[in-house]
């Protein structure tokens, strides 16, 4: 027997609930007993509330409380059975299946790819079919029977087959389909010894397979009573809005009116709506007998965002869905893990030694002593050497190619990943993390011991046979696709975040709906390529229209439920990565007459925003920059800091003042930067040569710099693997090399010869600050001091010193490179100083500004004595015909101006004038688009387009 009841009472749904269980029901012998009834919910946060209020009933009476059960529907229809194989086993044996099917089979089921990669992607892709196609009471094969469209029926046949596959593996196991046995329960409900009542309380979604499980029990003489939610409406209302069971009508919700006398709030983004949350809790929190908060968020990353905005203004937050096991340090130890398994990369490689915990194992397995940091500086530098080598060819590199502290840490890793590959690798895996964890106090606040637990469980099933073939990469993705979470322990007196299910039975007085937008609450339905809108009203699962219902229903409940003024609807303009947002379509549920209203107000254009990775400051609307650490030293700058400042100083500010980093994912292979960096060092070689430096023999040259250039090339080529493009890299600095070779001959017959190489200019210097001396020197700045280094200097005995600088870059002339001609944005954008009139190379007098004062202040870093000094670039770019020596031409006027630029720069620099411009709106110096914008993704041109760009009185941290 089935009894269904409309609360339409205006309360919560705990409150209405618990009245309805009290009614009529006195305490007996100092006991309020409900151990004969069960109570489901739609989330078990919902069913704790319930026993909240009858407990607080309890204590009215001075009586005990011996509680109903709780649970979910979903809970009718699982059970504790040995026989039925556990998820991680239905997935592996799903993923098996899959693996051992031939291709036509693959190919029937609609999958393009037919790598193991792709099978597996199927094998769980089936795996979650086969769950929702449980929730319709129905097998892949049943369910393959309901859909009657042609183009789907080939996929659908294919996949029935795959089930009764998976099925006879599993049997072969020993074991049952955890779906089948689910469907068998539905039809033969087990309840716990005592129960005699089910109550199925608020749940407007449920399955076609829970509703089979409550006809069962009806039909054994279970009483079965579904209290529906209805908050507000009419017993007729009521009766049209929802059906026998308690699930939304679609036609009904879709004419409602929604949040009539509430208006929502429009914030700017994320930052702003937890700025919004704050502001609500604290006026709530301001008066007396405030009562109870609760914020809702069904974004993960917006919780987390709101809990540490509310801990920031001192008050304490609970995430009640938790966080994911997949975000643990120990969890992503595995992934970790398994990409070095799957290609050995030096990308993957280097993800894992990053990972604190591995690194200070591997190292002492290996006696590695002294700094981790410094241990990782060998280890990029290696990574530059052997030019990122994957691990097989990194322990094939001659010796002198790898740091000797790096070797021993690859062979302890290329044996570890030997063993993780062998088949004990679940035994292998557990040593391992013994190893580093076995010896240290797991902290519950930080999921480690959640985290661990669902390894150890994983790891028992994985040492009995379950996923063992596999291989340990496979198996750490479907551990990974399992899901999880952990919760920390609620505070006292902390509020609650929750997901949107859970804001339906929550029983606060006031409710704070944060990012009410379309597909982030309530979360919206990914596109499954499995299972179509279509399949899913053919076999009766929520398909969008009914889901577009149920979120309208426990809206419905959550404003009709409480007081005036009891729910606050947020909605933001942006995401976090500044794209606009829609306002869920949930909020334009408004009689027509304020429809307009509403409209004007939330559909308004979004102000754009960029985030990036410099931290908090780029997640804000405006981009506030903090001040310099107070240790920070601002007596000394590189020659070529220069360029980079008058480029724009607020990017010089962010990088050289503040320390800001974005992300760089580096290149593979050599790309330009190294190119240019292994041009220099083989010239360097050659320029030590004492031999070399004398020689006007072009050949000897060439074998010289060739020699020095191919060694560069050897380690790849001894151990088999100099791709093609490095092999045409090779081949492209030998042409460049082969022509400077020719130049080289000719200067030395002009007279020139080199000097020194990689010289460091000035004086050596006792800074404050410094525990040893800079060599430096001056630009006629008091306590400021410039410091550079030449590639070479070379020295005539008429012409006196000259500064050589390479140049593998595009530009070819000295002067394309230090000067802007009066017609570029730039000169518009240069400050006064910088200015200057000067001849072109054609000869036409005109305006310039400097750009870089790289090649004058090198000038200045030789001059002395009184003897002559040039200064130039030998190029050595991609035109061969241009290969040779440009000197730039300055002129004592031009000098003169070049150190008085500098002079400016170092005085806006050291007194950080950047601040000030903002302070008073001054941004004409800064670049709104840069030639080399280490901040592109991070949005820094539209911060500085639009002005909004602010300072904060602080340092930055």
């Amino acid at each position: 027997m089935m009894n269904r009841v409309f609360l339409t009472a205006t309360e919560t749904l705990p409150e209405t609930v618990a009245t309805r269980l009290l009614a009529g029901r006195k305490s007996e012998g100092g006991l309020l007993s409900f151990e004969d009834t069960m109570i489901l919910t739609m989330t078990a946060q919902t069913g704790r509330r319930i026993v909240d209020r009858l407990a607080q009933a309890a204590r009215r009476e001075d009586a005990i409380l011996l509680p109903p059960r709780t649970g979910t529907p979903a809970g009718l229809t699982k059970g504790q059975d040995s026989t039925v194989a556990t998820a991680l086993q239905s997935a592996v044996a799903w993923v098996e299946t899959v693996l051992a099917a031939d291709d036509e089979l693959v190919h029937q089921a609609g999958w393009r790819r037919n790598d193991a990669g792709g099978r597996t992607d199927l094998g769980l892709g089936l795996y979650g079919l086969a769950t929702e196609t449980a929730k319709a009471g129905l097998t892949i094969a049943a369910a393959a029977g309901k859909i009657d469209a042609l183009e789907e029926g080939e996929r659908w046949s294919a996949w029935a087959e795959l089930e009764g596959r998976y099925e006879l593996r599993l049997k072969a196991c020993g074991k049952r389909c955890p779906q089948e046995s689910e469907l068998a329960r539905a039809k033969e409900p087990v309840l716990p010894e005592g129960i005699r009542k089910v109550i199925l309380a608020g749940v407007v979604d449920a399955s076609l397979l829970a509703v089979t499980a409550l006809g069962s029990l009806g039909k054994k003489g279970t009483e079965v009573e579904i209290l529906v939610w209805a908050p507000g409406l009419s017993e007729a209302e009521a009766q049209e809005a929802f059906d026998v069971h308690g699930r939304a009508e679609v036609d009904f919700w879709n004419k409602r009116d929604m949040l009539v006398g509430i208006e929502p709030e429009l914030r700017r983004d994320g930052l702003d709506l937890a700025q919004g949350v704050v502001e609500h809790l604290a006026k709530l929190f301001a008066k007396k007998n405030s009562g109870k908060a609760t914020v809702v968020a069904d974004d993960p990353a917006l919780g987390r965002d709101l809990a540490a905005k509310i801990e920031q203004a001192g008050g304490k937050a609970y995430l009640a869905a938790g966080r994911p096991l997949e975000e643990q340090s120990m969890r992503k130890l595995l992934r970790d893990l398994a990409d070095v398994c799957r290609d050995g990369s030096f990308r993957s490689m280097d993800v894992l030694l990053h990972q604190p915990d591995f690194l200070r194992w591997i190292l002492q397995e290996v006696k590695v002593s002294g700094d981790r940091v410094v241990w990782l500086g060998d280890w990029s530098k290696s990574g530059y050497a052997t030019m990122e080598a994957d691990l097989e060819s990194s322990l094939r590199m001659p010796e002198r190619t790898v740091s000797d502290a790096v070797v021993p840490v690859l062979r302890r890793l290329a044996k570890l990943r030997q063993a993780l590959e062998g088949k004990d690798w679940p035994g292998e895996l557990r040593a391992l993390l013994l190893a580093m964890y076995g010896g240290r106090e797991l902290e519950e606040n930080r999921g480690e011991v959640e985290a661990a637990k669902s390894i150890d469980a994983a790891l028992n099933e994985a040492e009995s046979g379950t996923g063992r073939e596999l291989g340990l990469a496979v198996w750490v993705e479907l551990l990974g696709s399992l899901g999880g979470a952990w919760t920390q322990e609620k505070e006292r007196g902390a509020v609650e975040i929750e997901g949107w299910l859970d804001a339906a039975g929550e029983d606060a007085a006031l409710l704070i709906l944060a990012g009410m937008n379309e597909g982030l609450m309530p979360t919206g339905t990914s596109p499954d390529v499995m299972l179509t809108e279509a399949a899913r009203r053919m076999l009766g699962l929520p398909d969008r229209e009914f889901l577009h219902a149920r979120d309208l229903s426990l809206l419905h409940g959550m404003e009709a439920g409480r007081k005036k003024g009891g729910l606050v609807v947020l909605t933001a303009q942006n995401g976090e990565a500044g794209e606009p947002l829609k306002p869920s379509r949930l909020l334009f549920r408004v009689p027509d007459a304020e429809l307009v209203k509403r409209v004007k107000k939330l559909a308004v254009e979004s102000e754009p925003k960029e985030t990036g990775n410099a931290r908090e400051a780029f997640q804000r609307q405006k981009l506030r920059i903090p001040l310099p650490p107070e240790e920070g030293r601002t007596d000394l700058l590189h020659v070529t800091d220069f360029s980079s400042f008058l480029a724009c100083p607020l990017r010089f500010y962010l990088s050289r003042r503040l320390g800001w980093r974005p992300s760089e994912e580096p290149t593979l292979g050599l790309d330009g930067r190294r190119f240019g960096m292994w041009m220099h060092e083989v010239l360097k070689e050659f320029g030590e040569d004492s031999t070399m430096r004398e020689c006007g023999d072009a050949g000897k040259i060439y074998e010289k710099v060739r020699t020095v250039w191919d060694a560069k090339f050897s380690p790849w080529e001894e151990v088999g693997v100099l791709r093609l493009n490095l092999d045409l890299q090779r081949e492209a600095g030998r042409e460049r090399l082969k022509r400077f070779a020719t130049e080289q001959a000719g200067l030395v017959k002009q007279g020139w010869r080199i000097r020194s190489t990689e010289t460091a200019l000035g004086e050596e210097r006792d800074l404050p600050g410094r525990n040893k001396k800079v060599k430096c020197f001056s630009v006629g700045l008091e306590d400021f001091w410039v410091q550079g280094r030449a590639d070479r200097i070379d020295e005539h005995s008429e012409y006196g010193l000259r500064v050589v600088d390479y140049k593998t870059g595009r530009e070819k002339e000295a002067a394309a490179y230090h000067f802007a001609g009066g017609r570029r944005a730039t000169y518009l954008r240069s400050p006064e100083y910088a200015r200057l009139v000067r001849s072109d190379k054609k000869g036409k007098v005109g305006p310039a500004c400097w750009i870089n004062l790289q090649l004058p202040l090198y000038l200045e870093g030789v001059a002395g004595g009184g003897r002559p000094a040039q200064a130039g670039y030998f190029y050595l770019g991609e035109e061969l015909a241009e290969i040779g020596w440009k000197p730039l031409i300055l002129n004592n006027v031009e000098r003169e101006s070049a150190r008085r630029c500098a002079r400016e720069v170092a005085q806006e620099y050291r007194t950080d004038a950047v601040l000030e411009w903002i302070r008073k709106g001054k941004w004409e110096r800064f670049a709104v688009k840069a030639d080399y914008d280490d901040f592109e993704e991070l949005g820094l041109r539209r911060f500085i387009e639009e002005k909004s760009i602010e300072v904060i009185e602080g340092s930055w941290e």
